[in-house]
């Protein structure tokens, strides 16, 4: 048994990469801590499912408070919302928003708010949503919150820029360090972190 692929805690081999591990990861956005990549798969999907049922109850009851808002925010002028949004809604909220609004308008509310609070909230939305966002920024503005949110939530970052154009993914290899990559644990992270690495 190789260490490179598997790893033994008390006795229970386990596979890092393994699928029950990735979904844990995209449920949670962010990278697993150690006492759970040294569980058995089968304990991880039951965790997974644990906290995904748990997520969709809570989200059940704000379901109409998420459409109220993205409702009133299409009605507000997006000098005004640049400044109420960083104030009142957090990024998790903001994030469950954005599913309520087309991409042209997430952008034109994203455009006005600060690096810091974009990165929080794009980690929380659909992975393609955010990549269509960050495409629509303004270039540097852009690339000011890749650089954050790879720092910062790589594993969300990485799992973002899977299917990202070349050119963006480009950008985002002059972020890799050993830092991030020691921040990375599922198989599929670590081979769009390379990727994405090699175009340095």
């Amino acid at each position: 048994m190789t260490q490179s692929n598997e790893q033994t805690h008390q006795g229970i081999p386990h596979t890092t990469g393994s699928k029950a591990h990735q979904e844990l990861i995209m449920l949670t956005k962010v990278s697993l801590p150690e006492w759970i990549r040294s569980m058995k798969e089968s304990d991880v999907a039951k965790l997974t499912a644990f906290i995904s049922e748990s997520v969709n109850k809570d989200d059940e009851g704000y379901e109409k408070l998420f459409e109220s808002l993205a409702m009133m925010m299409k009605y507000v002028p997006n000098f005004i919302l640049h400044s109420m949004i960083p104030k009142y809604i957090e990024p998790n909220i903001a994030a469950k928003i954005t599913n309520k609004l087309t991409t042209k308008q997430v952008i034109g509310v994203a455009s006005g708010l600060s690096v810091e609070y974009i990165s929080a909230t794009a980690v929380h939305m659909n992975n393609q949503l955010a990549l269509s966002v960050l495409l629509g920024l303004k270039k540097k503005l852009a690339h000011q919150v890749l650089e954050h949110t790879v720092r910062t939530s790589p594993a969300a970052a990485y799992a973002i820029l899977l299917h990202a154009p070349k050119h963006l993914q480009t950008t985002a290899s002059q972020f890799c360090s050993a830092d991030v990559e020691a921040n990375l644990s599922s198989t599929a992270d670590l081979n769009s972190y390379q990727k994405i690495k090699a175009l340095a």
